[in-house]
């Protein structure tokens, strides 16, 4: 199996594991093991097409792929804490708890949390509506207080 396939197959484990800190740290031990952070950029390269097609798919299961859609979806996330604010072009979003950032955190691991979860944004956006920009300027899962996330469109 090419190096490629093997780091897709188990970022998507650990993604997918976010939720069971005891399963998470060994799966991290392992990667750390195996690949380590000498292999983030190839985490994105694989992970970003794969998340645009999952979140293209996801735009036409709606049935709509504004940015109000996208916010709606991501945000239907009651175990989170965050505002939304309306600003010139789109919003701002302030997460003060993300359950991610607590599990990766919660086992010393905030680094990890990054590379396998938080890259996920722009590819979210690009799949769901190509003129929908993400910029972020602080994350909760590399220590900040919260996480400042802006959406916008092109119009």
């Amino acid at each position: 199996m090419k190096l490629e396939d093997r780091i897709f197959k188990r970022a998507i484990e650990i993604r997918n594991n976010w939720n069971d800190t005891e399963k998470l740290k060994d799966l991290l031990d392992a990667w750390d093991k195996e690949f380590g952070h000498e292999h983030d950029d190839v985490v994105e390269r694989v992970l970003g097409p794969f998340l645009e097609e999952t979140w293209k798919k996801k735009a036409e299961e709606h049935g709509s792929n504004s940015l109000e859609d996208l916010l709606n979806i991501l945000l239907d996330w009651p175990e989170a804490k965050y505002t939304k604010e309306k600003i010139e072009g789109g919003y701002k979003v302030t997460t003060t708890h993300c359950p991610i950032a607590a599990s990766y955190r919660s086992i010393g691991r905030g680094d990890y949390g990054a590379t396998f979860h938080c890259i996920s944004d722009p590819y979210i956006c690009r799949g769901f509506n190509s003129r929908i920009q993400h910029r972020k300027i602080s994350s909760r899962m590399q220590g900040d207080d919260a996480c400042v996330h802006f959406y916008t469109i092109d119009r």
